[in-house]
């Protein structure tokens, strides 16, 4: 089964064997898909302020805390 990026089926194999099948997938479809407009949002040149701030660490568990 071969699924485009909106989990739309293109094709499939119709009985259980070594049956292979093929697909044309558009870059108009990839363009579209959710992932896509991710990639192209990502802002790395920013990374390093974010990383390099200073801060402490901390850890609060709610579950661990003493009675």
């Amino acid at each position: 089964m071969i699924l485009d990026p909106f989990g739309d089926v293109l094709t499939e194999c119709r009985k259980l064997g070594n049956d292979v099948v093929t697909a044309t997938l558009t870059r108009e479809k990839l363009s579209q898909a959710g992932g896509y407009r991710y990639i192209r949002a990502r802002r790395p040149d920013l990374y390093g302020d974010i990383i390099a701030a200073p801060h402490s660490p901390e850890q609060k568990v709610v579950w661990m805390e003493k009675k």
